[in-house]
């Protein structure tokens, strides 16, 4: 995800100039710039508004609304955000303005969204151990720069080839991450149920031991402070 992620995203930083003053006629490089970063502002807005909105039990939900939370909650929110990237490249293959200038606006809150919900996840997967959030987190870095060095190698020689054609590889990578991460996923922890809850029973299914540091780290405070 995050090879897809700073791929998608450093393609468009790379072409979206050219590509809207040759292709759309469109050279205001002002409004290029604000549309630029008006995405990650309106992710940052978003953030502030959710943070503290509450999360229902996945286990206590049925019908369409455990389809609907399970859908929007870890693990599978982090592949929404990839189908996303999938839509927005696709949209700035649509020769429609309107329709490129939305899908580069919303690609700057995609990106803030699936930046976090990528860490969100390494900080769960550690259970608290630091160095395994760190070896995580070395990893996912690691999958940027090739995602960005690729992105910088091919951009401007498939930009020549056919504009759209950055467009439509990095559509078919997150469509193909998607597909490959929520089969991934399917396989590990099922779906509906809590993340927390899926990865218990898997432990306990293959006789794994399943410890979680925050625990430990919360027992040693109340221990000092008693």
């Amino acid at each position: 995800c995050s090879f897809t992620c700073n791929m998608s995203y450093a393609v468009e930083w790379s072409t979206f100039a050219i590509f809207f003053a040759e292709q759309h006629n469109w050279r205001s490089a002002t409004w290029a710039g604000i549309c630029q970063t008006a995405g990650d502002l309106a992710a940052a807005v978003l953030m502030g508004l959710l943070k503290n909105m509450p999360h229902p039990n996945l286990d206590e939900l049925h019908g369409v609304r455990k389809l609907w939370h399970g859908t929007f909650s870890h693990p599978y929110l982090l592949v929404v955000f990839v189908l996303g990237w999938a839509i927005c490249n696709a949209g700035l293959a649509v020769p429609l303005l309107a329709l490129g200038i939305a899908s580069q606006v919303l690609m700057g809150t995609v990106y803030v969204f699936t930046m976090k919900g990528i860490t969100d996840l390494n900080l769960f997967y550690s259970l608290g151990d630091s160095k395994a959030f760190l070896q995580l987190q070395v990893q996912c870095k690691n999958a940027d720069a090739i995602g960005c060095l690729l992105a910088g190698g091919l951009s401007f020689p498939l930009y020549e080839f056919n504009p759209i054609a950055p467009f439509v590889l990095c559509s078919g990578v997150s469509l193909l991450t998607f597909i490959v991460v929520t089969i991934g996923f399917c396989c590990r922890v099922g779906f509906g149920q809590e993340i927390e809850t899926a990865e218990a029973q898997r432990a306990r299914r293959l006789g794994l031991r399943r410890v979680s540091t925050w625990k430990s780290v919360k027992s040693t405070i109340e221990d000092d402070d008693e």
